[in-house]
């Protein structure tokens, strides 16, 4: 694989960002560039780790995407797992989440683990908050297994699959324009795009 280069580029969620603050947007997007690596200086390294932070409730929402994610991937394959499944692999990703953050895990491995603003700044989180937030996802969980989405996609034929959380791109006035759809789907002579 070649060296990664940082070129400009636009998606919906760049320019919502870049909107709501210029600033804000090149920390995210330029200096924090390449903070993963090993020998980046300090402040690109700190950027980064920033950049890589959550708080609780965007985390439950994240842990919610992945698991709809995953029921859809089985549904593709034949096998569309049972609310309860997907229950308790929301609850055991909510714990593992919660456990790298609280022990610091994403010091050494920012990408890819969990780093809670409330473990970063040591904010007191109560149990009726924890409680709280769980019960959020489990009725997110609930609510998409009694929707009516998720009877059309469980039953999807194998030719009606298009694209899952795949990162595409395509030139637009001279920039690439990156959209990474949660689903896309052929229905009769029609294409839905999904956002969870």
């Amino acid at each position: 694989m070649g060296k990664l280069v940082n070129e400009l580029s636009w998606s919906a969620s760049r320019g919502k960002s870049f909107r709501e603050c210029a600033r804000s947007y090149w920390f995210h997007y330029y200096g924090s560039w390449p903070g993963w690596e090993t020998f980046a200086p300090e402040r690109t390294r700190l950027l980064y780790l920033l950049k890589q932070m959550t708080n609780l409730d965007i985390f439950v929402g994240n842990v919610v995407h992945r698991v709809i994610e995953e029921a859809c991937q089985m549904a593709k394959s034949g096998k569309p797992p049972t609310l309860e499944v997907t229950r308790e692999r929301g609850t055991h990703l909510l714990r593992e989440g919660w456990k790298e953050s609280k022990d610091g895990t994403w010091k050494e491995k920012p990408k890819g683990t969990v780093n809670l603003f409330e473990h970063y700044y040591d904010t007191f989180v109560p149990p009726t908050k924890t409680d709280a937030v769980k019960k959020k996802a489990m009725d997110c969980l609930a609510g998409f297994f009694s929707s009516k989405e998720w009877q059309v996609i469980r039953a999807l034929p194998a030719d009606a699959w298009l694209a899952m959380e795949e990162l595409d791109s395509f030139p637009m006035d001279g920039t690439k324009a990156y959209a990474k759809p949660d689903l896309a789907i052929r229905v009769g002579d029609r294409v839905k795009l999904y956002d969870w």
